[in-house]
């Protein structure tokens, strides 16, 4: 083969290739484009979703802080009618005291409905000096279950006037089945 030839077989070969790559490559360099959109698209996904990871996090992070607050709540508000609970309460705050209850009844109110939770009324009559009824209703008052005193009525006894006869009113609450849904 003459150098001539040669150079046009070389020449020949190299406009080939060139061609090949023209013809076949050409569309994956101009993919290149779209794929750099696809890829920042992912990058911006990627990063909303970290984002919304972290978020969930930070909550998560500020329920455990704030749980022994929630605990609080729950037990002052329950979230079911617990009655056998809320009897044993005004027991364990009567032996407390040391007064012991003649009369105790518990019954449901009527509930409006704009409220968010259901009340129970607790009537309670017992006796005992100033001094233990006094510390019944401090005891009352500083118990963990949300206990409204709504009336009091004390009267002296007629055969011992040492004793005071007491005849308290009080409301409890629990939450609503709906209430607890809805949020």
């Amino acid at each position: 083969m003459s150098p001539t030839a040669k150079n046009y077989l070389g020449t020949a070969l190299i406009a080939i290739a060139i061609f090949i790559l023209y013809a076949f490559g050409w569309n994956y360099f101009l993919n290149i484009k779209t794929y750099n959109i696809a890829i920042n698209d992912s990058r911006a996904n990627l990063v909303e979703k970290g984002s919304a990871l972290d978020k969930i996090k930070t909550l998560s992070e500020q329920y455990q802080v704030k749980r022994s607050s929630i605990q609080k709540i729950s037990a002052l508000i329950p979230i079911k009618k617990n009655t056998a609970e809320l009897l044993s309460s005004v027991e364990e705050i009567s032996n407390a005291t040391g007064i012991r209850i003649s009369k105790l009844l518990i019954s449901d109110v009527k509930s409006d409905a704009t409220h968010e939770y259901n009340e129970m009324r607790i009537d309670i009559t017992t006796s005992g000096n100033y001094q233990s009824l006094v510390t019944l209703l401090k005891t009352f008052e500083h118990n963990v279950r949300l206990l409204d005193v709504g009336q009091l009525a004390v009267s002296r006894d007629i055969q011992n006037p040492q004793v005071l006869n007491l005849k308290l009113v009080t409301s409890a609450y629990y939450l609503k089945d709906n209430a607890t849904n809805n949020k």
